[in-house]
């Protein structure tokens, strides 16, 4: 399985800059991160309305869970292996 995490933030977002050490070390390739000031287009398509917003995809790009808020890192993990 290849899951990909697509990561919606924001650089005012207290509880997105909480992540980002819980983030750290994560392969780039399989969770990428994107401002949603920056993103529009991306922030549209995957109908974002918070942040930290998290998108997982599966290996043929369709959508298979979201999540919100503030995670353990166990959680990436679970997804990204």
């Amino acid at each position: 399985m290849s899951n990909t995490i697509l990561a919606f933030k924001a650089s005012w977002c207290q509880p997105c800059k909480n992540m980002a050490p819980v983030l750290e070390g994560i392969d780039p390739t399989r969770l990428i991160q994107y401002d949603i000031d920056e993103h529009r287009d991306l922030v549209d398509k995957y109908e974002i309305r918070a942040v930290p917003t998290f998108v997982v995809l599966g290996s043929d790009g369709a959508e298979i869970d979201r999540f919100l808020g503030q995670q353990p890192r166990s959680k990436f993990e679970s997804y990204l292996g």
